[in-house]
């Protein structure tokens, strides 16, 4: 793992975290590896196409992979 990469994968999902949170159905942002790269994950509560005019695939060379996990609530 690219010790740089996860640290503009942190970066990124930091400036645009608040914005997608407030997407209707977006429920977390986080970062993760994917392929053996880093990426912001966010995960949704329904179907990931749904969201791909609003959240792009990649942002500022950071790729973005959109998850289904359904609704996240407390235990």
């Amino acid at each position: 793992m690219n010790p740089e990469a996860t640290a503009k994968a942190r970066s990124v999902k930091k400036r645009y975290e608040r914005d997608w949170l407030a997407i209707g159905g977006v429920v977390a942002v986080g970062v993760g590896i994917r392929g053996g790269s880093a990426c912001v994950v966010v995960s949704v509560e329904m179907d990931p196409a749904a969201f791909s005019d609003t959240i792009p695939a990649d942002i500022e060379g950071v790729p973005v992979v959109i998850e289904k996990t359904g609704t996240i609530g407390l235990l």
